[in-house]
């Protein structure tokens, strides 16, 4: 979120209900789970919430009503620089969203131009069938978010894939080369450094090429 934020130059983040993407302050923001947000300690902003799929039943088409707020200056919405999603919600209970409903999602976002963050840290590494569990929803998100089990055996490991070739610079880790990122015309993984440079050398564990 901090990456699509410097590279936009907007606050606000779309996440939906029922979603959870961590207990860091920025992913709290994004969570919509009450007692996880409760123990934050201090307000959590710069986000909008929208409903996830089917939140009022299959009737309500709720990629019309974003489209409706996202469209009318006077909705109260600001425009965002992001919509974070999980193809398969496992916190607020198990939802699925169809392919439908993420391919009316990622045209929602190209058309107001919002980056379309997909968080695979709890659906994606094969715990849907593909190792991404969007990989068979026929969309092309701009950021990935993996983690869990990656690494395959419990050691703590996150990546975040990247679509463009962006350079985090200033928001890459301390300890270590932040995010993979892999371009068409440059298949092998780049990953920004921590003084803000690129190293074409692949991650050890990096994941196939969406």
């Amino acid at each position: 979120m901090k990456l699509a934020r410097k590279v936009t130059g907007r606050r606000n983040i779309i996440s939906f209900t029922n979603g959870f993407h961590g207990c860091s302050i920025g992913a709290l923001a994004a969570t919509g789970n009450g007692h996880h947000r409760g123990g934050a300690g201090i307000g959590l902003s710069d986000v909008s919430r929208m409903p996830y799929a089917n939140y009022f039943g299959d009737k309500a088409n709720t990629i019309a009503m974003m489209d409706k707020l996202l469209s009318d200056p006077s909705s109260g919405i600001d425009k965002p620089a992001a919509v974070i999603v999980e193809t398969v919600q496992g916190e607020g209970g198990l939802n699925v969203a169809s392919a439908e409903w993420l391919k009316k999602l990622e045209k929602l976002c190209r058309q107001h131009d919002m980056l379309l963050i997909v968080d695979d840290i709890q659906a994606g590494c094969g715990r849907t069938g593909s190792f991404f569990s969007f990989e068979e929803m026929g969309i092309r998100p701009d950021i990935v978010t993996l983690s869990k089990s990656l690494s395959g055996y419990g050691l703590p490991f996150a990546m975040v894939l990247l679509r463009r070739s962006w350079t985090s610079g200033n928001r890459a880790s301390t300890t270590a080369p932040s995010a993979a990122t892999t371009t068409p015309s440059s298949p092998r993984p780049r990953r920004s450094s921590t003084s803000g440079g690129t190293t074409n050398s692949p991650p050890a564990c990096a994941p196939r090429a969406s």
